[in-house]
């Protein structure tokens, strides 16, 4: 019985990567065990896992929903205060910082219905020019959260 990562139990696949995000990738690995398949196995495999979990949530809860954004950009800004206006029943603070003069740092801290919160949280990564963006949840047991 051989183990997940046996040449038998591995594909192939070829991936265009930004030249920066490669060279830092080789610059933290250079010194170590692992390399650059190694890496994007682990990195897909957290992501995996990290959706799954968000696409079975259920029940009450919190999250975090974070995002970079261009502001200059002002569909991107007009897109998220849309939205966030149509869940504001779930929001219950958001924080914004500015991290230079072109680029918003924004996180949404959320309470309530998980299923709403994954919706707004889908809603937002839809939304085309966002530089980056990231859920995290907790399920209560305290169905009254």
């Amino acid at each position: 019985m051989g183990s997940e990562h046996d040449t038998e139990n591995l594909q192939r696949f070829s991936f265009t990567i930004p030249r920066n995000l490669i060279e830092s990738v080789d610059n933290l690995i250079e010194n170590t065990d692992s390399n650059r398949s190694m890496v994007v196995r682990e990195a897909l495999s957290h992501w995996v896992d990290h959706n799954l979990k968000i696409t079975n949530i259920n029940g009450k809860g919190i999250a975090t929903i974070s995002y970079v954004y261009n502001h200059h950009e002002t569909r991107v800004l007009s897109e998220l205060m849309e939205t966030q206006h149509s869940f504001d029943n779930i929001i219950q603070t958001t924080s914004h910082v500015h991290l230079n003069h072109n680029e918003c740092f924004e996180i949404n801290i959320c309470k309530g219905d998980l299923s709403k919160i994954k919706t707004m949280a889908e809603i937002i990564r839809s939304i085309k020019g966002l530089q980056s963006f990231y859920m995290n949840f907790a399920k209560s047991e305290d169905e009254s959260t």
